[in-house]
């Protein structure tokens, strides 16, 4: 699918709506809970660096890069998210503990279904941590 000629002139609501209705005929969406949150919580606004168009194209949006421009972090593509929250099953009064890129989309997902308590730091290198083991 040619994402720039599908998305040209859409407005975020139209590009989010389109993403979501995309999933549900893949099967990446299955339950109403996951389609609700999805369709209420507006993606463009956590990857601010990417056009409306991009974020929800069926892709990973680089949220961080090194001084050379190599990918440091990024928001997984929107098939990856659902399928997360698919597999997640939440209950009624669980807490989550959600640690991710650091861009919150997740986090506000999950909000949908259940109180979160969210911790995360986009900047955060455990590699110095995880060499001392």
């Amino acid at each position: 699918m040619n994402t720039a000629a599908s998305t040209h002139g859409a407005t975020p609501d139209e590009l989010r709506a389109a993403m979501v209705d995309r999933l549900a005929i893949s099967g990446a969406v299955l339950t109403g809970a996951v389609e609700d949150a999805m369709r209420a919580v507006p993606r463009h606004l956590f990857v601010p660096d990417a056009a409306p168009g991009e974020a929800y194209a069926e892709q990973a949006v680089v949220t961080k890069r090194a001084p050379d421009r190599t990918s440091l972090s990024c928001a997984s593509g929107p098939g990856i998210v659902a399928m997360m929250l698919e597999a997640l099953i939440v209950l009624p009064g669980q807490r989550i503990l959600e640690i991710g890129a650091g861009t919150g989309y997740n986090s506000a997902l999950v909000r949908h279904e259940a109180p979160l308590l969210r911790t995360g730091v986009k900047d955060l290198c455990l590699w110095p941590v995880a060499a001392g083991r």
